[in-house]
């Protein structure tokens, strides 16, 4: 179990960095530059039009799932 869950995690940064890389790139900036946290319309605001909302949720859901950032509900 423990084995296919590394793989997973794996697969799932390989696919994030391969074909999110520009988009990741901001979006991990934007995260950096605000320690609190931001939601994802903020993000998509503060973006300056490099992400979009599907972009950005896309992002956060594989950052959530590589466990790189804490999803708050």
């Amino acid at each position: 179990m423990f084995v296919v869950g590394l793989l997973m995690f794996f697969v799932a940064l390989v696919a994030l960095l391969v074909f999110n890389g520009p988009q990741l790139k901001e979006a991990l900036k934007l995260l950096a530059l605000n320690a609190r946290g931001l939601y994802g319309s903020e993000m998509v605001d503060l973006s300056c039009g490099k992400l979009t909302r599907g972009t950005v949720y896309t992002v956060l859901e594989t950052l959530v799932y590589v466990g790189l950032v804490l999803e708050v509900q």
